[in-house]
């Protein structure tokens, strides 16, 4: 009896920290080229297929570039765009590979669904904030990039395939 009453309270708090660590975990939120992510993960297959196909990436590691295709250019972490309960992912280009003229970076949006993933956003920026405002049952996102004059922050909703552009606001520098 007193053996089951253990096995009993075992099973209890071991299914409390799990739900509490799946259902209580913190994604991050605001993404900087500049910096790594805090909770970098190792990229699925699936995703390195989809950005092996990618045109800008394509660009930055054809034979006629000195970069080869590799995971080790990109650094993931899961994202939560929408609250379903699936683990969305973002994927940013590492800055030894980005090969785009400038200080900003390449940024890939992927939002789980029951077959994989689907790319939703493409962006080249500084920074990129998923915000707690919602549109169409996902979060906004925002990205800032800044030049001498000005800071430019371009504001993304989502659209029911993919991240689209919904404003963008200038605030010069002073």
């Amino acid at each position: 009896m007193i053996r089951n009453m253990r096995v009993y309270i075992i099973c209890i708090i071991s299914i409390f920290c799990f739900s509490s660590f799946v259902f209580g975990q913190k994604y991050e939120t605001s993404f900087n080229g500049e910096e790594k992510l805090k909770n970098p993960i190792q990229i699925p297959n699936k995703i390195l297929k989809i950005l092996r196909q990618d045109e800008e990436v394509q660009r930055c590691t054809s034979p006629n570039s000195q970069t080869e295709f590799s995971s080790d250019l990109f650094e993931a972490t899961y994202v939560n765009l929408n609250n379903d309960g699936l683990p969305d992912l973002l994927v940013k280009a590492k800055n030894e590979y980005d090969c785009i003229n400038g200080n900003a970076i390449s940024f890939w949006m992927f939002r789980k669904n029951r077959n994989g993933y689907d790319l939703v956003l493409y962006l080249y920026t500084h920074v990129l904030d998923i915000t707690k405002k919602k549109f169409n049952r996902s979060y906004k996102l925002n990205s800032s990039r800044s030049t001498g004059n000005a800071t430019y922050t371009t504001f993304y909703a989502f659209n029911g395939r993919s991240y689209i552009k919904k404003g963008r606001k200038e605030t010069p520098k002073n």
